[in-house]
Parts: C-alpha cells; sequence; structure tokens
C-alpha cells in the first residue's frame, strides 16, 4: 500500500510519511471546517437576538484578536517548547474549547452567549 501512495503522489519513499500526516491534518482540517465551524456560523447567524448589523462586526474584530493572540503565544512557545508537547497542547486546548460549545448549555445562562462564543472561537481554532 505504501508502494502505491508513493507512486499515486509522486513523491520519494522517505517522504511518504509526512506527505500522509499532511494528507491526514488536511482531512481533519475539512471535517473541522464542515462540522463546527459550519455549525458555529449557523446557530451565531440564526438567533434573533444577535444583529447582524451590530454583533457580527463586533464578534469578527473579537475573533481576529483572539486568533491573533494565539497565533503570538504559538509563535513565542515555538521557540521555547518542543514542537510535538506544543502541537499536542494546542490540540488539547481546542478540544477541550470545543468540548465546552457543545457540553457548556448547563454553565451559561443565555444561550446566546454559547453561540457568540462559538463564533468568536473559529477564527483562532
Amino acid at each position: 500500500m505504501k508502494e502505491k501512495l508513493t507512486k499515486f503522489l509522486g513523491v520519494e519513499p522517505e517522504e511518504t510519511g509526512p506527505v500522509s500526516l499532511l494528507l491526514a491534518i488536511s482531512f481533519f482540517m475539512g471535517l473541522f471546517l464542515a462540522t463546527v465551524a459550519v455549525a458555529a456560523q449557523t446557530l451565531f447567524l440564526s438567533d434573533i437576538s444577535i444583529s447582524e448589523k451590530t454583533d457580527l462586526p463586533v464578534a469578527l474584530v473579537i475573533g481576529g484578536g483572539f486568533g491573533f493572540i494565539a497565533s503570538g503565544l504559538f509563535n513565542l512557545l515555538m521557540g521555547r517548547v518542543p514542537f510535538r508537547l506544543l502541537a499536542i497542547s494546542f490540540l488539547l486546548l481546542i478540544i477541550a474549547g470545543t468540548a465546552f460549545l457543545e457540553f457548556g448549555k448547563d454553565y451559561v445562562q443565555d444561550i446566546s452567549q454559547l453561540y457568540y462564543i462559538g463564533f468568536t472561537l473559529i477564527l483562532p481554532f
């Protein structure tokens, strides 16, 4: 099977592992976008208490700020922490955030807040 993948992708045999990991990452990113991101956007935009004219731009700026902070923190830690530990830590953070969005209904008073948080966390995730 490894030989078929190497021939299909047109890569050298020693490059098959990294290329396979790249394909797996791409698949899971697509799966994330097709499920979590679409659901968060749909719930946010379909909530009647949220105004697209006033709340949407603010949520996008907040999400961009979270993304900027997450990228800066990741770049800062990349030189100080082994990459494997850093990647696993950020992955666990993303999983925890996604789990909170799924099961956090009992911990917020207004479900609109959960939709807002979910929408703003799409960019950093």
